[in-house]
């Protein structure tokens, strides 16, 4: 099956069980029109750092993302959301915003809503998964299910980022050496980083899928993700780089339309519908690419004996 089949595929299998669209419409609701978290100015006043004159555009940045931060805009990581990525809304929150000053308050917010966003996640794509590999959905199983899956994403996400902490304190400290000889060499160690960040996330690309359709655990997860892409490398970029087109670029599309109240409801709307489409060609590819692999690896290991 070529990729744009298995997009045409995703938006079928979406089409059977539309309502599992609803979830993000929900979420995003929620991320529109309810309470707004935001970092306080005395918190905003203790992130400030002091960065290299020529890191200057990414510490305003930085600023200006986290003047509008929404605590709760976490709990949107693995959603098809697109509140969170709109510059502006026609309309305020129903409820009053709070600020938030303290850094505890903020960190027990943030990991409360990535926790409780992870299980939506997590009920959400386990639905399109079902859907994918049985046919249909079972919500009874799903609601069982769904506590199993949360449990191995938290354990792969924590795994994720041990690895890049202890990776960090070598690369962390040869860049420091090398910068104090020459800068150049600093900023290509920095590119060479980036470049290894990005194979990383090729490689782990469908790692989820893997997690909810597979039910494996979360380095069984890693290794069946990096079998599907070594086996379908050219293919997978494919899906890969047209989901990362549609993810970003879509977004662009909806300002224009969301420039009312009826505007912005009907781009959450289209953008659930295709997030959600998009998602279940991603479940398909790594089914059916999963499939073949295995079949061919049986294939060979009889052909041996």
């Amino acid at each position: 099956m070529k990729v744009i089949d298995t997009l045409s595929e995703g938006f079928g299998a979406t089409n059977r069980r539309l309502w599992i669209v609803a979830i993000p419409i929900l979420v995003d609701l929620f991320l529109w029109l309810g309470p707004r978290a935001t970092i306080g100015p005395v918190l905003a006043q203790l992130l400030q750092t002091d960065v290299p004159v020529q890191y200057g555009d990414y510490a305003a940045l930085i600023q200006q993302f986290i003047s509008g931060f929404n605590v709760f805009s976490m709990a949107a990581l693995y959603l098809p959301s697109l509140v969170v990525r709109l510059e502006a809304i026609p309309l305020l929150g129903l409820a009053s915003d709070f600020a938030v000053n303290s850094s505890a308050l903020l960190l027990g917010l943030a990991v409360a809503a990535l926790l409780v966003g992870l299980w939506i996640s997590c009920f959400y794509l386990g639905l399109i998964a079902q859907l994918v590999r049985d046919g249909q959905t079972d919500l009874r199983l799903m609601l069982r299910a769904v506590w199993r899956y949360w449990r191995r994403l938290i354990a792969f996400l924590v795994l994720v980022c041990v690895a890049l902490m202890v990776a960090a304190i070598p690369v962390g400290g040869a860049y420091v050496i090398l910068s104090s000889f020459s800068p150049a060499a600093g900023d290509f160690l920095a590119f060479l980083v980036q470049i290894g960040l990005l194979w990383a996330i090729v490689y782990l690309f469908f790692s989820i899928q893997a997690l909810l359709l597979s039910d494996a655990g979360p380095l069984m997860a890693v290794r069946l993700s990096v079998t599907v892409i070594a086996g379908n490398f050219w293919a997978a970029l494919a899906l890969i780089g047209l989901t990362f087109l549609i993810s970003i670029g879509l977004p662009f599309a909806w300002q224009l339309l969301a420039t009312n109240p009826a505007g912005l409801l009907a781009a959450i709307v289209g953008n659930a519908y295709i997030g959600t489409g998009v998602a279940a060609a991603g479940f398909l590819f790594y089914k059916e690419r999963l499939e073949r692999l295995t079949a061919l690896a049986a294939k060979t290991t009889q052909e041996a004996r």
